[in-house]
């Protein structure tokens, strides 16, 4: 993932965090999740569809790096194509 906290600038204080999915073999079994702090619920929407976009990116870019390394290709390219 390209971003999987979101603090406060200037300070150490976390608004939004990613938890990836847990098989639950060292701590308690979970699906992926996203905290985000009561101070961000007038603006949730804009949260929530930040990290899906994120994570869409992220998935995109692992994907050519991967497709680079096994067969050369290059996938398309613009934000239009992240969802």
């Amino acid at each position: 993932m390209i971003v999987d906290k979101l603090k406060r600038e200037g300070t150490e204080t976390e608004l939004a965090k990613y938890h990836k999915c847990n098989l639950g073999i060292l701590s308690p079994q979970h699906p992926p999740y996203l905290d985000v702090s009561s101070s961000l619920s007038h603006m949730l929407d804009h949260v929530v569809v930040t990290f899906i976009c994120a994570e869409k990116l992220s998935q995109r870019l692992r994907r050519r790096r991967h497709g680079a390394h096994t067969s050369g290709g290059a996938g398309s390219s613009g934000m239009n194509s992240i969802l």
